[in-house]
């Protein structure tokens, strides 16, 4: 199937120093060959608080240098000054960072440490899931690392995701049935109203730029979903006609 080039990825660690990361990275298998040329990671970031003009100014110019379409924050309460279990925080982040990096059209992830509770989701305050697309919950379920779904804004989201660990961690896959991924492909594909007599070209373009954030669930299986719709569709012209 078709490959989605390279992605730049922009990540602000504000947990671990430029030491841990070098020993986690070597224990992943990563050495001086990898080429990491896409990830621009900055490990203890020295900018200012993201809940604040200063702050989203400087990260959006950093995203904008490097060409970023994917920004991770690890974690959000070290990258604001408000308090987490604040919902101003939360609002302050989005009114300032989130919005503009939306605009710029950089997808976004905020990594979030969960409470005590793990029905509850994320520590802090409940408006932290009112601003994203998308909630997953990583748990362990008998011994496997899995990907829980929880708020979300798009039906073609699976419930689940299980996530293989091979190579000592070098490498994760997705372990989704292929009829379920169909499903959600044909799901995201109705539920955006892409047209099915269009191109394969012109769908993907549609769905890169109207769900950029998780069209990636489901990109592989997106191309075989367009050409059973597009099928379907000459049919009822043909029963039409």
């Amino acid at each position: 199937g078709e490959t989605k080039p390279p992605t730049s990825v922009l990540y602000l660690d504000y947990e671990m120093s430029q030491a841990v990361l070098h020993e986690r990275l070597t224990a992943m298998g990563y050495n001086k060959d990898t080429d990491l040329t896409n990830l621009h990671y900055a490990s203890l970031p020295p900018i200012s608080s993201l809940d604040k003009p200063e702050g989203a100014k400087q990260i959006c110019d950093l995203a904008r240098a490097c060409q970023a379409e994917l920004i991770i924050i690890d974690t959000f309460a070290r990258a604001v000054e408000g308090a987490e279990n604040d919902a101003d925080t939360v609002r302050n982040f989005y009114r300032w960072t989130a919005i503009n990096l939306k605009q710029e059209g950089r997808s976004l992830m905020r990594i979030d440490h969960a409470g005590k509770d793990l029905k509850k989701g994320a520590r802090g305050t409940s408006a932290k899931n009112d601003d994203v697309d998308l909630v997953w919950q990583m748990t362990k379920v008998d011994g496997q690392l899995v990907l829980l779904r929880q708020k979300h804004r798009h039906t073609w989201i699976p419930e689940r995701i299980n996530l293989t660990i091979h190579d000592q961690a070098t490498m994760f896959t997705q372990d989704v049935k292929g009829g379920e991924r169909l499903d959600q492909a044909l799901k995201m594909l109705d539920e955006l109203n892409i047209d099915p007599t269009i191109s394969l070209d012109a769908m993907w373009a549609e769905v890169k730029e109207r769900a950029e954030t998780i069209y990636r669930v489901v990109r592989k299986t997106a191309r075989q979903a367009h050409i059973q719709r597009r099928q379907q569709a000459n049919e009822h012209l043909l029963e039409d006609f």
